[in-house]
């Protein structure tokens, strides 16, 4: 009698909520950006005040020799609800930025063998996706989107014209980005068309995986919409491999992350 008490008893803990569920979300940065900008938007907040934890960050430390630091790994194999960021080399095409994404979504993966959530920030949104076509892509249960050129962004154009000419060199002497490191990126990122590098992406078999679009569509002011990706651009329902097959959350503000976009990715979590 008592072995059968113990077993229901067992029975009911494992059943019990929260007893062994966890999550673990990937915020995934863009162009121009690193992991921190989730932190200094006050994006993660919402998070945070909701139980989830910080689990650390995957880097690059030494390029030369391809160093990861990763995070420690008695909090990887902690069970409950972590988020995790990354850095990756923003100036860099699609593809490498992918591969590199890759080996630190493998890592985190075989230590803490849940399915991922994923969710990128403007280009971080098409590497994500980018890594998601690949066959040796891990089990990943949802992508979220913010604001992501998912057909591209017509200001490629302009930076690539800005790369050529002395605006770049007064960019970098106001300590701007070196436009001529990213034209391989800017090439990737130009807007949709029959044999560039979006049009390959697009066309790619997804998985069937929960696709959540956050599309900024206010259009009241030049700071308060996105006048960086098109919001035409931005819905993963008109990548023509994913018609049909992404929610999707309209909102207001410009391109960049926001403490508001913390909320909507709680929101959308929570009724994954």
């Amino acid at each position: 009698m008592l072995k059968i008490l113990l077993k229901a008893q067992l029975i009911l803990l494992l059943l019990a909520p929260g007893s062994v569920f966890a999550e673990t979300l990937v915020l995934i940065h863009g162009y121009l950006s690193d992991s921190s900008s989730w932190f200094e938007n006050k994006t993660t907040l919402p998070l945070q005040r909701t139980g989830w934890r910080y689990g650390g960050n995957y880097s690059v430390i030494n390029r030369g020799q391809f160093i990861i630091s990763t995070p420690a790994l008695q909090t990887l194999r902690t069970k409950g609800n972590f988020f995790f960021t990354v850095d990756l080399p923003a100036d860099a095409p699609v593809e490498f930025q992918a591969g590199l994404l890759g080996l630190y979504l493998n890592h985190l993966y075989e230590q803490r063998h849940e399915p991922l959530i994923l969710v990128g920030h403007s280009a971080g949104g098409v590497v994500a996706r980018a890594w998601l076509t690949k066959p040796a892509a891990k089990p990943t249960r949802a992508l979220i989107t913010i604001a992501s050129p998912h057909l591209g962004t017509p200001l490629v154009k302009l930076a690539t014209l800005a790369s050529a000419t002395p605006v770049n060199e007064m960019g970098r002497m106001m300590g701007l980005k070196n436009f001529r490191k990213s034209r391989e990126l800017f090439a990737d990122l130009k807007e949709e068309k029959r044999g560039n590098y979006l049009y390959w992406l697009n066309h790619l078999p997804h998985p069937q995986i929960t696709y959540i679009s956050i599309i900024r569509s206010s259009k009241a002011g030049f700071n308060k919409f996105d006048y960086v990706v098109p919001k035409k651009n931005q819905d993963m329902n008109n990548v023509w491999a994913l018609r049909g097959r992404s929610a999707v959350l309209f909102t207001a503000g410009d391109h960049f992350l926001s403490h508001r976009d913390g909320v909507y990715i709680r929101e959308m979590i929570s009724k994954l």
